[in-house]
């Protein structure tokens, strides 16, 4: 399970690059759990951790995992 307030108090705030619309967020809470939706929703397409980890557009990886 992903806790959220501990992420964020173990690699800080984030620096956002892009938010999700809320198209998106409907798209994506029909695959991924709640927790993880909620994170994307808040938090966007950001690094953290000194840009040592980055949140993704799951969109990015359909093609990908269609070939699975």
């Amino acid at each position: 399970m992903f806790h959220y307030d501990k992420f964020l108090n173990e690699y800080g705030p984030g620096i956002r690059f892009h938010s999700f619309s809320e198209q998106e967020i409907e798209k994506i809470s029909k695959v991924l759990p709640e927790n993880i939706v909620l994170f994307l929703k808040n938090e966007g397409i950001s690094s953290f951790g000194k840009r040592f980890f980055w949140s993704v557009n799951p969109a990015f990886f359909e093609d990908i995992l269609a070939k699975w």
